[in-house]
């Protein structure tokens, strides 16, 4: 978990990212904050850049096995966060990699494209760069992202219902399982449209919705 001291440089004067506060020093280096979860809880980062190539591992195949498979290997000069840890007194590399619109990962890997592939049943996929046959025919909107892990939304489809918007904020926290929706009349409505039930933040969607719609793509290009 922990980085080797020669595998990174810090960056103890490189100002926080746009719309991040700074939270004040810790041994000389900058610290910079984000709120996660509409606000219930904060993480600290100091910022770092990669001193050797990044590789990208697959995921594991079961709870017992570790990645090991590369799928990507990144050049040298990453930037990232690094959690900031008080005991012992060293950084994390940070886990959570932002996907929203425009981020900074998805800057530095030239990924402006972002397709979520979510299926009722096996695997669901985060394809950067997707193929545009994949997305060309879909129904699309457009949306603003003032901020990287909000999105506002003009319209939103799921299977055969389509449900009009107006700037609705549609959340993407890649430091959970989930995606969220944070407008209460957007969740109605596909509560509706679904014949779902929420309890209390997971949509509960009937069998017979899923085996006619099984799986839900939403893709993000500029």
């Amino acid at each position: 978990n922990f980085l080797p001291a020669e595998s990174y440089t810090d960056l103890p004067n490189q100002p926080c990212p746009a719309g991040l506060n700074e939270t004040g020093t810790l041994d000389g280096r900058r610290v910079c904050s984000m709120c996660f979860d509409n606000g219930d809880h904060i993480r600290f980062f100091t910022q770092a850049v990669a001193a050797r190539d990044v590789e990208l591992l697959a995921g594991p195949a079961s709870a017992d096995d570790t990645p090991h498979a590369v799928v990507a290997t990144l050049p040298a000069g990453l930037h990232f966060g690094a959690l900031v840890r008080t005991v012992p007194l060293v950084d994390r590399v940070w886990a959570n990699v932002g996907v929203g619109f425009n981020s900074s990962f998805l800057r530095q890997t030239n990924a402006p494209v972002v397709l979520l592939h979510a299926r009722a049943r096996g695997a669901s996929a985060v394809v950067f760069n997707p193929d545009p046959a994949r997305y060309a025919g879909a129904p699309s909107a457009p949306f603003d992202a003032p901020h990287n892990r909000l999105h506002a939304l003009e319209s939103f489809a799921m299977g055969g219902a389509a449900l009009p918007l107006a700037g609705a904020p549609f959340l993407i926290d890649t430091g959970n399982n989930n995606i969220s929706l944070a407008d209460p009349d957007v969740r109605a409505a596909l509560a509706a449209a679904t014949r779902g039930t929420w309890s209390p933040d997971r949509l509960h969607v009937p069998r017979a919705y899923l085996d006619a719609r099984p799986a839900l793509d939403v893709t993000f290009r500029p």
